[in-house]
């Protein structure tokens, strides 16, 4: 008989997840609220249910009889996946107490305060901008809500009217209705993901990411990136500082990272796969099989043959946008670009009606290229090489 594992998910980022359990063996059972999500077509089956219910989807563990749990690609879904594992004890996942540290932005930012680590300073909400900007002698701060990724409900503030917007908007969107505010830095925006082993950093990954409409959602990347060696083993240490202070088990860990010219501060960590088919550029660049490794380790399986590793490729990935709201006409793909594509997957329908440009994507791209100057001088006209005519 097979094993069951449960993927909380099945929208096209968990796509590489399905596919690679499938391949192993296993029957696959997704969850979520969209029925249409790409990723249940790979699946065996399908119920419907919010995966940010952690009592409704104990009780889908309980009567499926599942072997392993997975959580998406959001950090509601691994806080679930935590909490169903402790409940069922599932291996693969660290303490609920532990996961919430990391995935919970104020428990996240608090921890690091307590431990030192190199992350943008947290405010009270309750100081107010005027008492934030005299006391700490900042001129913007950045607001979130404590538990939403992609960009969701956050803003900037540089004065009392648009402090209080800001605030307002994001407890709106909020599930808990909490949010943090936070010292705004400057910087280029970076990925590094990691693989911890025995609390230290046994491999790494980093990426250039890079944001087209909304700044604080992410729409390509490109990698190897720009970072320097230096602030690579800078970072691999303040990661090797976290992973020991929180006595964290063996998986992945991935962090968001502003650079600048003197400074590198890291805005967050996950203990998940990231999205819109973030292993794939892993797997070409590193030749390893970077999906199954992330499964493997929800599953409890030890994870031997990684290490640092010379990059092999140059890799960059697209989210796929519309320039405007309409109704969608077609997918425009350059000649110039068209070799360079290695997969892709669409979700955009025929006729499409788009009301939401700045945020929607309607599909991915994992892209090569044969050196450096190529792989610039296209990302940087990605926007006019593949887009939506409306």
């Amino acid at each position: 008989m097979k094993k069951v594992i449960l993927i909380l998910n099945g929208s096209h980022s968990e796509v590489p997840l399905i596919t690679v359990a499938k391949k192993m063996g296993l029957k696959v059972i997704t969850t979520g609220n969209l029925p249409n999500g790409i990723g249940h077509k790979y699946s065996d089956r399908y119920i419907k249910a919010d995966f940010s219910n952690k009592k409704l989807i104990l009780n889908i563990a309980k009567k499926n009889k599942i072997h392993f749990i997975c959580p998406p690609a959001h950090d509601l879904g691994i806080i679930t996946a935590a909490y169903v594992a402790e409940k069922l004890r599932l291996p693969g996942f660290d303490s609920l107490r532990k996961t919430e540290i990391i995935h919970h932005k104020s428990k996240f930012k608090r921890f690091c305060k307590k431990i030192n680590f190199k992350t943008p300073k947290l405010f009270n909400e309750n100081l107010g901008y005027s008492k934030i900007k005299n006391t700490y002698k900042v001129s913007k701060v950045i607001i979130k809500p404590v538990d939403l990724g992609g960009g969701k409900g956050i803003s900037i503030a540089n004065d009392n009217k648009s402090f209080q917007r800001g605030v307002t908007e994001a407890k709106k969107v909020s599930r808990l209705k909490e949010i943090v505010v936070e010292e705004f830095v400057h910087g280029q925006l970076h990925s590094l993901t990691t693989f911890i082993k025995n609390k230290k950093v046994n491999f790494y990954h980093h990426d250039n990411e890079f944001s087209y409409k909304n700044p604080y959602n992410v729409h390509a990347s490109f990698s190897p990136s720009t970072i320097s060696q230096k602030k690579i083993d800078l970072i691999v240490m303040q990661l090797n500082l976290f992973a020991q202070k929180l006595n964290i088990r063996d998986g992945i860990l991935h962090a968001q990272i502003i650079i600048n010219e003197k400074f590198f501060f890291i805005i967050e960590l996950t203990r998940r796969c990231s999205g819109d088919l973030y292993p794939l550029p892993v797997e070409i660049v590193n030749n390893i099989p970077w999906s199954k490794i992330i499964l493997k380790s929800f599953m409890g399986e030890k994870i031997n043959f990684l290490g640092l590793r010379r990059p092999r490729g140059l890799c960059a990935r697209y989210c796929l946008t519309a320039h405007k709201n309409g109704i969608a006409k077609k997918i425009v793909i350059d000649p110039i670009i068209k070799n360079n594509i290695v997969s892709k997957i669409i979700i955009l329908k025929n006729k499409e009606v788009i009301d939401d440009y700045e945020n929607k994507k309607y599909g991915v791209f994992i892209l090569k290229f044969s050196n450096v100057n190529e792989m610039e001088e296209k990302m940087n006209r990605i926007n006019e090489l593949i887009y939506i005519e409306t």
